[in-house]
């Protein structure tokens, strides 16, 4: 719906979760099928300084799907074991894990 410069854009939950979704790939598919992951970035909970295995916890409790653990503040962090454990301990609580350029799953320092 296109709005003259006088009449307000109306929007419902509907709308604006197409208009949310235009253009990300696959979004179709996804809304198709009824459910939208929905993860969580740690970087904003940096202030609160938790280790990577509070933050997966934090993000199970929240009955989310994902968590990014973006530049790990973790103590542990460049210990490649430490993400062996940290992999097992997200998918154990079936989330989606991600992590921070340089550290973590699929890059050059872990295994």
């Amino acid at each position: 719906m296109i709005a003259s410069p006088r009449e307000p854009v109306r929007l419902n939950r509907r709308t604006f979760l197409g208009g949310a979704l235009f253009g990300v790939p696959g979004s179709k598919a996804v809304a198709a099928a009824g459910a939208v992951p929905m993860g969580l970035n740690a970087y904003c909970l940096r202030a609160m300084h938790w280790n990577d295995i509070q933050l997966i916890d934090y993000t199970a409790g929240l009955g989310l799907d994902a968590v990014f653990l973006q530049d790990s503040l973790d103590p542990e962090r460049d210990d490649p074991a430490h993400w062996r454990k940290v992999r097992a301990y997200a998918a154990d609580r079936r989330l989606h894990l991600e992590t921070g350029v340089g550290v973590g799953p699929g890059n050059r320092r872990s295994p």
